[in-house]
């Protein structure tokens, strides 16, 4: 386990100006905006947990791989990349932190994103699978696809609520 948790490390080092380069000033924006950051994924705790280390995410919830002294067996205990997984996860970090939804912003990439997306009060797509990318455009929902395009749309859609 210790060497998968090193190489999750080594990974969201080099690759996080790929993979993530929007992320860090997406979350400053969000935060000084009031908000705290939460993530919930069905990407392994390894990636995730380094990723949401890297860049001040404290709270969250993602896949995990049963282990035994160490060792993995080759069990999943939560694959939070399932639909039910996610919603549970979802529910359990809302009622721990009592976190309000609906006054709530959220990002998502797939479908198995919407039991919260449909729930929060300004949700995002981001770089959408073609199912949430649907849904998205049915519910009239901001889709972020690139860096510029993703400040740009989370600062107006900010901006808006505030006026509210």
């Amino acid at each position: 386990k210790k060497r998968v948790e090193q190489l999750g490390k080594e990974y969201v080092r080099t690759h996080s100006h790929e993979k993530f380069n929007f992320t860090n000033d997406l979350l400053k924006l969000v935060k000084n905006a009031g908000f705290k950051a939460i993530a919930v994924s069905g990407s392994p705790h390894e990636i995730i947990g380094a990723f949401a280390t890297s860049v001040g995410i404290t709270v969250g919830a993602a896949t995990q791989f049963e282990e035994k002294n160490g060792i993995y067996t080759g069990k999943v205990e939560r694959n939070n990349g399932l639909h039910k997984n996610k919603v549970s996860a979802v529910k359990e970090i809302v009622e721990k932190n009592s976190v309000d939804l609906s006054k709530s912003i959220g990002f998502g990439d797939s479908h198995n994103d919407l039991a919260f997306l449909s729930q929060v009060g300004i949700p995002f797509a981001v770089n959408p699978n073609a199912r949430l990318k649907q849904i998205a455009d049915k519910n009239k929902w901001p889709v972020i696809r690139d860096d510029e395009n993703a400040l740009k749309t989370v600062r107006e859609h900010l901006s808006i609520r505030r006026r509210k």
